[in-house]
């Protein structure tokens, strides 16, 4: 009697055990966290886009999609990719690569976002915030013209010429951190650049990487002021050529009175 007693309680105390086991594991929840890498969203925000729910944040779930590979990428916008590492039962490290934005352009009540490479990264219903704690203005584009788009794609504008212009123009104007609300082509193909209330004539798309290199040397001297720069006559082959500052006074744009 005692030996069938035992047969029968053993293997009920091993499953309340384990039922007490998985209970316990269960309750586990990822409760702590660190975020690097991020700029556009909180520590909090990044957070919750990956672990959205309470089941999403029990050690146990996430277990059993990293034994089985059912983990599923979340999308972000903005951001390119992220890598997440459990520090422990409750806690992970989550490191974030963001998209590098360089510019953005209006369509139909939507903005569209470019990366470094001219493709369309981001369709948002917001513009860009930038604001005083921007580390960087992300420039406003005008005066192309194209009829569709694709996400993930380049750009359709007509003249593939233009297209390398606003990469390399975009890319500048990052680099040398200016701060270009506005990047405008016009119909006569003047590029025009809009900087706190110093409007910028750089001409056409010729020598247009060593004119922004110019531009950022006397930016700093002009900076606060009012006014227009003319960097037409600018050209690699002739860096001294005539650079004028109009104090409180701008040239018409196309279209404009």
């Amino acid at each position: 009697m005692r030996k069938k007693t035992r047969r029968i309680l053993i293997p009920i105390a091993i499953l309340l055990i384990l039922g007490l086991a998985c209970i316990g594991l269960w309750s586990i929840k990822i409760k702590s966290y660190t975020v690097d890498g991020n700029e556009r969203y909180t520590d909090e925000e990044i957070f919750n886009y990956l672990f959205p729910t309470e089941n999403d944040r029990r050690y146990v779930v996430r277990l059993f999609r990293k034994w089985f590979k059912k983990e599923e990428k979340v999308s972000i916008p903005f951001i390119e990719s992220y890598e997440i590492d459990d520090v422990s039962m409750r806690e992970v490290s989550i490191v974030v690569y963001e998209k590098s934005i360089i510019a953005y352009m209006s369509y139909m009540g939507d903005y569209l976002y470019l990366d470094s490479n001219g493709y369309v990264a981001e369709i948002s219903d917001h513009a860009p915030e930038n604001g005083e704690d921007s580390d960087y203005i992300i420039p406003h584009v005008e005066g192309l013209d194209f009829d569709y788009f694709v996400k993930d794609e380049p750009l359709p504008v007509a003249d593939p010429e233009i297209f390398r212009t606003i990469i390399s123009l975009a890319g500048e104007i990052r680099d040398k951190n200016l701060p270009v609300s506005l990047i405008r082509f016009t119909l006569s193909g003047e590029i025009i650049l809009h900087m706190d209330q110093v409007r910028v004539y750089l001409g056409t798309p010729r020598s247009i990487t060593g004119k922004i290199r110019r531009l950022a040397e006397i930016y700093p001297k002009i900076e606060g002021q009012a006014g227009s720069l003319i960097l037409r006559s600018y050209d690699n082959d002739n860096p001294n050529a005539d650079i004028i500052f109009k104090k409180d006074e701008y040239e018409p744009e196309d279209g404009e009175n």
